[in-house]
């Protein structure tokens, strides 16, 4: 497209207003809380808790290397899901805290691992949660192609939360508010 001529210039403007619009729908709210903190800490927790683990664990490994080794790959994978839904609307969708939650899910699927997700993540409100990480599976599974099998795995185990979330009892809970980290704790290396 000739950047002179008539039909961009109205595209240019086009695209301006619509800017404007979508500044003026957030209230110009554009500070956005990361999840990538509260990533790191519910990993640590759940591997110091011992709430999550390997589905098939290598006997040779010493125990300490092994949950080393599950919380490396959980931060890594988590990681990458946080940055890939940055590339979505799901940051002024939902509190970074949610989007973290699904992260780690779908991190813990991605390195196979097993925990009860909804207890261990203390999910609030499964529709939600079921809503990030469906459009974070597509997105991923779309722009990096992959293993569809793996990915058609996390919407059947989405489904099944789902549904053992509607046969309990009719009671929401407001998501946990993250404890801050330590002062003196530092974010183990993802690479």
């Amino acid at each position: 497209m000739n950047p002179k001529s008539e039909e961009f210039n109205k595209l240019k403007e086009r695209i301006l207003l619509l800017e404007r619009v979508v500044l003026h729908t957030i209230g110009f709210e554009l500070s956005v809380d990361h999840p990538y903190k509260f990533i790191v800490d519910q990993i640590k927790l759940m591997i110091q808790r011992r709430q999550v683990e390997f589905i098939s664990p290598d006997p040779k490994l010493a125990p300490q290397k092994l949950r080393d080794m599950l919380m490396n790959r959980l931060v890594q994978d988590a990681m990458c899901f946080a940055n890939d839904s940055f590339q979505t609307s799901l940051c002024i969708q939902y509190p970074s805290f949610e989007i973290a939650q699904a992260c780690v899910f779908l991190g813990g699927q991605f390195a196979k691992a097993s925990a009860d997700w909804t207890t261990v993540l203390e999910i609030g409100d499964v529709e939600n949660f079921a809503s990030i990480c469906v459009q974070l599976i597509a997105l991923v599974a779309e722009k990096k192609g992959g293993d569809k099998a793996a990915y058609q795995a996390m919407r059947l185990e989405l489904e099944r939360l789902r549904r053992a979330s509607s046969k309990a009892p009719s009671k929401k809970s407001p998501p946990r508010s993250p404890q801050p980290p330590a002062p003196d704790a530092k974010r183990p290396r993802t690479g």
